[in-house]
């Protein structure tokens, strides 16, 4: 399987709308990739109403560097959906 067929067979996944989800997004690479907003907007989307997104600032291991902010992110996603 190519990298093009594994994203198509992904992308056809119906996602639990009931779910709610919160998506972390690295602010460097979304500017990076081709279309990288627009990817992001439909993929949450794809996630349904309950899915919401926090841009990052940082590259795509922000996780490494920014442990404050994903923490407030998701503390903040924890308090509206409970």
């Amino acid at each position: 399987m190519s990298l093009n067929d594994n994203v198509n067979e992904v992308n056809s996944i119906v996602f639990p709308s009931e779910v709610p989800v919160l998506k972390l997004i690295s602010s460097v690479s979304q500017k990076q990739v081709k279309d990288g907003e627009e990817i992001q907007k439909n993929h949450l989307n794809r996630l349904g109403a309950n899915a919401e997104s926090k841009i990052i600032d940082g590259s795509h291991l922000f996780y490494q560097t920014n442990v404050t902010d994903i923490s407030d992110a998701t503390s903040n996603f924890l308090k509206k959906i409970n």
